[in-house]
């Protein structure tokens, strides 16, 4: 074990090492994956001190039913995600071929191309969503007791609106450098914008701001943050204006290659990014707020799996690029592993230990329903697990598959959400996801698509 560490130890360096060889590219693999996981881990430390903090320092004045406004709204941006057709995963995708074939030219044109097709996206997202907003019912979508906070919900909206439509061109510019394996350069600035967020959190605190200047301090700075990395783009010379002229074949290059991305993201809101939108509508804001804390508390398994997981995404792309089998099918059993250990261990201790946190977490504003940890443990398990094997997937392109379970899942999720949580209140949505994905994605992907992965290792 020690060997091994010591080993990986490694990848740790600055500088490449020679991809003359397959043993170099593996290596340089595992460097650009390991320093990405590095800054990432820094990067989501800040991340996650400003969520402890956020929570302890606003959920006392905001109370339970606006603090689950803010979450509610908050939820919005990953329910959303879709909005930008899946061209940003389509994106990340051709960029590692491309890198991968070393084809500069095709290189530029793509991210250029890629990004004015972003910017148009979220351009018609933004007013599509800003016209929509004015005709929503928000006391019945958020149900809230207090009349009084239907204004600021109103308001919360059209702040989170004109910032989703921004943020959808600027993630393409992420998704470009994780796409050039340099996903470090990305958490790095992500690192920097946890670190303004926190302090911003501070001052709206300390002013006691209401919800739309929270969303501002949260969500407005990360998701803007990425405008940062454009001037290395045009600096490198992979964004030109002269690439425009190849515009209408790249876009709808992008548009096809993520059009199953589309879908799957289309999918994964139905089912998965639901859940506060389904508690706030049948059982109100207030218990939105117990929702998001427990899920926020199992964040600190996830998230850290995630900075683990996340890379290996290019990393697999590029290997399979250059049909490197041996790298793909030693990684994915790595990285499976390593998620169900840890997941396990750290969803036994939150078990344990979660009413001494959230004691101290919330000073005692919030007690959560001991099902509810349950559901998120063993949903923690899943989600863990399940994102490993998404990496493996999406680098390797395999999208039909996941468009067969992803239908499946919210044919029984949605509606078995719904049932549960009119039957046993807010754990049911949880119980339901963990039901539903072990019957409709855990199942199917240790049978019957499993050849499929073989075929194409």
């Amino acid at each position: 074990m020690i060997r091994k560490l010591t080993g990986s130890l490694r990848y740790l360096r600055w500088q490449p090492f020679d991809v003359s060889s397959p043993e170099g590219r593996t290596a340089e693999r595992y460097r650009r994956a390991a320093i990405t996981t590095l800054v990432n881990v820094l990067s989501k430390s800040v991340s996650m001190i400003a969520l402890v903090v956020g929570v302890s320092l606003t959920l006392p004045y905001l109370g339970t039913e606006r603090f689950g406004v803010w979450m509610t709204i908050i939820s919005l941006a990953a329910l959303l995600t879709f909005l930008d057709f899946g061209i940003g995963n389509g994106l990340l995708n051709l960029v590692a071929h491309a890198a991968a074939g070393d084809e500069r030219r095709k290189l530029t044109q793509i991210i250029t191309n890629g990004l004015i097709v972003l910017f148009i996206a979220g351009g018609l997202a933004g007013s599509i969503l800003w016209t929509a907003s004015h005709f929503v019912p928000w006391d019945t979508v958020i149900k809230i007791q207090d009349p009084s906070v239907l204004a600021e919900v109103r308001s919360s909206v059209s702040v989170f609106v004109f910032i989703f439509g921004l943020s959808l061109p600027l993630l393409g510019v992420q998704r470009v450098f994780l796409g050039l394996q340099e996903g470090f350069l990305v958490h790095l600035v992500s690192f920097f914008a946890s670190a303004i967020s926190l302090l911003s959190i501070f001052v709206v605190t300390m002013q006691k701001g209401g919800v739309p200047q929270l969303i501002i301090a949260t969500l407005g700075i990360q998701a803007l943050a990425p405008i940062v990395l454009c001037p290395l783009l045009f600096k490198r010379g992979l964004l030109k204006v002269n690439s425009i002229r190849h515009f209408r074949n790249d876009a709808a290059t992008l548009l096809r290659t993520g059009s199953l991305f589309f879908v799957l993201q289309l999918g994964a809101m139905i089912a998965w990014g639901s859940d506060s939108i389904i508690v706030s509508a049948m059982l109100g804001a207030s218990q939105v707020a117990t929702l998001a804390i427990t899920q926020r508390l199992f964040q600190f398994i996830s998230q850290p799996l995630a900075m683990l997981m996340n890379p290996l995404w290019s990393t697999y792309a590029d290997a399979a690029s250059r049909k490197d089998s041996k790298y793909i099918r030693q990684t994915l059993k790595s990285s499976v592993a390593v998620a169900f250990f840890v997941s396990f261990a750290g969803s036994i201790f939150l078990l344990l230990f979660h009413q001494l946190i959230i004691s101290k977490w919330t000073s005692k504003t919030i007690e959560l329903p001991m099902l509810l940890v349950v559901a998120c443990a063993l949903w923690c398990i899943l989600d863990c697990i399940g994102n490993s094997f998404a990496m493996f997937l999406n680098g390797l392109g395999v999208l039909r598959p996941q468009l067969k379970v992803v239908a499946m899942f919210c044919l029984v999720a949605i509606p078995l959400k719904i049932y549960l949580t009119t039957k046993i209140g807010v754990s049911g949505v949880i119980f339901a996801a963990v039901i539903a994905y072990t019957l409709t994605v855990a199942l199917p992907y240790l049978t019957f698509l499993k050849s499929s992965w073989t075929i194409r290792l």
